[in-house]
């Protein structure tokens, strides 16, 4: 390489000539103008110099075009206030709320809603020390004394002429020495000073220092006094409580016995089954068919039983002594003739005493069992034997057999028998099986003294055999269309195995009077207080 014969410091360079810049020292440099067209060959690389010192900062560099705008944040929480709780609708995710009603925060709301608050208000802080006490003030001076009253006169005297009784009353009387005590509204009272019985209250309407005029509203005595001393009086008190209601006055005189009704002219029917009653004690019986009011049940039950090979559910009434049906026939005291139907067992499984009487009496208010008994006829265990039912264990029904006494009458405390029927008759013992029991009582004319009555009755076998695979008779299975059917088929004894309870006849003529009370209301009465009576049906034909 050809080295320029110019100086490096020859400007512009000759052409074919480029300017080298030789390092010739740590921070030294020569230039050199280098023909560039007399190059020589490539020489072999050179060993690597030294690294060079950093170079001088070059200048400033244009500023760079502005970047693209940063998408915009998500925005903050809000925090949110109202008196009371927030609605679901208010606010955003995020969002806080005050109900400062209570100071309660909620949030942040999410998807969820609100959630519950937090109250702003910490725990109650605990007791402060007690501060001490403050010194005691100084005494206030004393009140003067006030001036005193004047004294009134409460009473007067007058001797004005007035008559007991209400309304405008004016009294004259001397001027007070005093203040008189009355004004308009007070209330006086005027007595007689010789008959204080004898007064006049109210309240005043008109006053002065010589005259009063009183509204009397409440007087005593009667009379015209011209003794009167006039006083302040109370106010009338409120009218009390009514008294209790007193004791019931004698029963009057019984009046005339009415004329004689127009007997009816059909036979005619009342029954009941006791199928409407629930199950429970009983008191009153509203019951049944053609009865002429409601009747009562004295210790009477209603039970369910299940009648042997139907297997049906029958209700019976249960009386336990003293036990006593009574219920008023819708003919009254019209018939010539009733054929009463009971079905009917007796509980228990021992022999017993007790006393069973079934008929018609007068009334309902006194019947078989009352001291006060106003007339009672039909069959009886009473008055001269035991009254006795011995129970007997059958091989398919247990049974009790009882002799009746027969047939008798009552009036108050006297019973009076008649007798006639002396036979064993039976009552089944089983649940599941009933006695069918028939009573015909019939009398020569309607109510009249002296009348003459003839009663028949009808029970089961008591050695019956045995029939339809229970061993005592089918009577004992019966149900209420059979008793039905025994009743108004005439030759009941033959269908039925019936017999007459006296083993002959069973019929016994009674001399009777209906002076003290017709025979209107059925009446059936047992003693016993354990063993009960069950009764499931009860019907009575009235034949014409």
């Amino acid at each position: 390489m050809q080295i320029s014969k110019y100086t490096e410091y020859t400007s512009p360079s000759p052409p074919g000539f480029v300017l080298v810049a030789v390092r010739t020292g740590p921070n030294t440099y020569k230039s050199y103008k280098v023909d560039v067209t007399n190059l020589g060959a490539q020489g072999a690389t050179g060993p690597q110099g030294a690294q060079g010192d950093k170079g001088d900062t070059g200048a400033t560099g244009a500023a760079g075009t502005n970047g693209t705008n940063g998408t915009n944040g998500t925005n903050g929480s809000t925090i949110l206030n109202g008196a009371g709780a927030p609605n679901a609708g208010v606010g955003a995710l995020g969002d806080f709320y005050i109900d400062t009603s209570v100071d309660d925060i909620y949030g942040p709301k999410t998807g969820g809603g609100w959630g519950s608050p937090t109250s702003l208000i910490g725990p109650q802080g605990p007791q402060g020390t007690a501060g001490t006490n403050g010194t005691n003030g100084t005494n206030g001076t004393n009140g003067t004394n006030g001036t005193n009253g004047v004294n009134a006169d409460m009473t007067r005297s007058s001797t004005t002429s007035n008559t007991v009784g209400t309304g405008s009353k004016s009294f004259t009387f001397t001027a007070s020495s005093s203040n008189l005590g009355w004004a308009i509204g007070t209330r006086l009272r005027a007595a007689s000073t010789g008959t204080p019985a004898n007064y006049m209250e109210g309240l005043v309407t008109a006053v002065s220092t010589t005259d009063v005029t009183i509204n009397v509203d409440n007087t005593g005595g009667s009379g015209t006094n011209t003794d009167w001393n006039i006083t302040i009086a109370g106010d009338k008190g409120a009218t009390g409580a009514t008294g209790a209601t007193g004791a019931t006055g004698a029963t009057g005189a019984t009046g005339a016995t009415g004329s004689s009704g127009t007997p009816a002219t059909t036979d005619s029917w009342v029954t009941e089954d006791f199928e409407s009653y629930s199950v429970g004690a009983i008191s009153t019986l509203n019951g049944g068919t053609g009865w002429a009011a409601n009747g009562t049940a004295t210790g009477g039950t209603i039970a369910t039983q299940t009648m042997l090979g139907t297997g049906r559910s029958d209700k019976r009434i249960q009386l336990a002594g003293p036990g006593e049906i009574v219920r008023a026939m819708p003919w009254g005291a019209y018939w010539k003739r009733l054929r009463i139907g009971i079905l009917m067992r007796i509980t228990g499984g021992a022999t017993i005493t007790a006393d069973l009487n079934i008929g018609v009496c007068s009334g309902t208010a006194n019947p078989f069992t009352s001291n006060s008994c106003a007339n009672w006829i039909g069959i009886s265990t009473r008055q001269g034997n035991s009254n006795q039912f011995t129970f007997n264990s059958g091989s398919d029904l247990n049974r009790y057999a009882s002799t009746f006494r027969g047939a008798g009458t009552k009036h108050n405390t006297t019973f009076t028998d008649t007798g006639g029927m002396s036979e064993a008759t039976g009552f089944v013992g089983d649940a599941g099986a009933l006695t069918l029991n028939m009573i015909d009582i019939s009398r020569s004319r309607y109510g009249t003294t002296s009348n003459t009555y003839i009663c028949y009755c009808h029970g089961p076998k008591a050695g019956a055999p045995v029939d339809n695979g229970y061993n005592f008779g089918p009577e004992c299975v019966s149900d209420f269309g059979s008793m039905m059917a025994g009743l108004a088929n005439p030759n009941a004894t033959a269908a039925f195995d019936l017999q007459n309870w006296d083993g002959t006849t069973s019929v016994v003529n009674v001399t009777h009077s209906e002076t003290n009370g017709a025979l209107d209301t059925f009446n059936m009465q047992w003693s016993h207080a354990t063993t009960a009576i069950e009764i499931s049906a009860i019907a009575i034909w009235r034949v014409l």
